[in-house]
């Protein structure tokens, strides 16, 4: 993983001279799998095993590319976000009690899977605990709970704008 150059060098065989272009930073490799482990002193890219995975979510999805897997060990108070690429957001043990959201999460493009995960409580009453924006998105396995006082509003604790999301 990483971001590299690109180096193109081509020869006229008649004349024989040759000419080389380098591109900085052209291509960009993302990890496959990434680890989230709240809090993590010993965090270092590519976030590859749980000793070096990566202090928060925010971190680990800076670092995905889309297709990459993101698996967040136990932990509380996850920071709440908007994932913005086509990921797969995992709870390592499978328990959505084991990772718990505390702020409201936004899937935001489409195909994202989000699976064994607790979003508990938006940070207001007029605010869904989790946005599906994103088309096609899944969500399975998860817990959605402690949605804060709506004050008479109609807010429900989950919000689909995009089409073709799933929850089961």
């Amino acid at each position: 993983p990483g971001t590299f150059d690109v180096s193109l060098t081509v020869k006229n065989l008649t004349t024989g001279l040759t000419y080389t272009d380098v591109k900085r930073g052209l291509v960009v490799v993302a990890p496959g799998t990434l680890y989230v482990k709240k809090d993590n002193a010993s965090a270092a890219f590519p976030y590859a095993d749980e000793n070096t995975a990566a202090a928060s979510l925010a971190d680990a999805l800076a670092a995905a590319g889309e297709g990459s897997a993101i698996r967040i060990l136990p932990g509380r108070d996850l920071s709440g976000l908007t994932v913005n690429k086509g990921v797969a957001i995992v709870g390592v043990t499978g328990n959505p009690e084991d990772v718990v959201c505390k702020n409201q999460l936004t899937l935001g493009f489409p195909g994202i899977s989000l699976s064994g995960v607790t979003i508990a409580g938006a940070t207001s009453g007029n605010s869904a605990n989790l946005l599906l924006t994103g088309d096609g998105c899944v969500v399975s396995n998860c817990v959605i709970r402690n949605h804060p006082a709506n004050n008479g509003n109609d807010i429900s604790p989950v919000k689909t704008t995009g089409a073709n999301s799933f929850m089961t």
